[in-house]
């Protein structure tokens, strides 16, 4: 339930059940936050999700399927920060990276991919 809640405050559709029964049962390993501290108050300000999908099993990568930082902490480089460290964990985890679908309107998130050398690979 706090996953949903959390979620909500990053994105405007509901998560699948299928990704909600993965997410449960895996969240240590596909799910990515980032906090704020402030004094003793910890803040939740970016949510990055991970799943498998079969072209992604089949290639040994995974899929990317949500980044989100709260609008009042956006320029600031916790995307990129997130994907970076997503990186390398996948890295040690054995999988030979990462796939994500972003919008071409979304300037902001294609440039952070970009700057750790995600490449286009198809147009949606």
């Amino acid at each position: 339930e706090r996953l949903k809640v959390i979620y909500s405050q990053f994105n405007n559709y509901d998560l699948s059940k299928l990704n909600m029964g993965l997410f449960k049962r895996q969240s240590e390993k596909l799910i990515l936050v980032s906090e704020v501290i402030n004094g003793t108050k910890s803040n939740i300000v970016g949510m990055e999700l991970f799943y498998f999908n079969p072209r992604d099993f089949k290639a040994g990568t995974i899929h990317e399927g949500f980044i989100g930082v709260l609008p009042e902490f956006e320029g600031r480089g916790i995307a990129t920060a997130m994907r970076k460290h997503a990186i390398a964990h996948f890295r040690l985890s054995g999988l030979s990276g990462i796939s994500t679908r972003i919008s071409k309107n979304n300037i902001s998130s294609l440039r952070s991919a970009e700057r750790l050398g995600f490449k286009p690979v198809e147009e949606y």
